[in-house]
């Protein structure tokens, strides 16, 4: 239910609170596709085993391994900000970091620009691309779009499944 709601909120602005709803509804997207990724194949830790033991509900629901719900990528980079802050403030105390950082932006991505006139780019954590439908935190990158249409149309079988069917 809450794959439906949360893509809603990326609509253009209509209030002053844009940017906190569409990050809002951003880490609600890839906090539900960890979860499925964590029922579908298990936590990271355990995963060969975990991953063995429920192919069969993949193979019900028709997952592929290949989905982009497998990957955990970006939102592993927002469930462990904690240490990426950690690493951040013990390079700007050693003086090897910028004391600056990003985050929490919506537009174009600024990196493409930074690397091509070759400038030192603070840490990029959170970046929003409506137009791409992209996600960027530090150097990963995911489509909000691929993980909403591939939850979307695992939908009608897991109904399916549930109802026994």
């Amino acid at each position: 239910r809450t794959q439906g709601v949360a893509p809603a909120a990326l609509e253009p602005p209509r209030e002053l609170d844009y940017v906190d709803a569409v990050w809002m509804a951003i880490q609600t997207i890839l906090i539900s596709a960890a979860n499925i990724s964590k029922l579908c194949w298990g936590a990271k830790e355990k995963r060969p085993e975990s991953s063995r033991r429920r192919k069969p509900l993949r193979d019900a629901i028709g997952l592929q391994d290949s989905s982009v719900l497998n990957s955990p990528q970006v939102r592993n980079g927002f469930e462990h900000f904690d240490e990426h802050l950690d690493e951040w403030a013990e390079g700007v105390l050693a003086g090897t970091t910028p004391s600056l950082y990003i985050s929490r932006t919506i537009g174009p991505s600024i990196m493409p620009i930074a690397k091509q006139h070759k400038k030192p780019v603070p840490p990029m954590w959170g970046n929003y691309d409506p137009e791409k439908g992209k996600v960027e935190f530090g150097p990963r990158t995911v489509s909000i779009k691929r993980i909403i249409a591939a939850a979307e149309a695992l939908q009608p079988s897991v109904r399916q499944v549930i109802s026994g069917n």
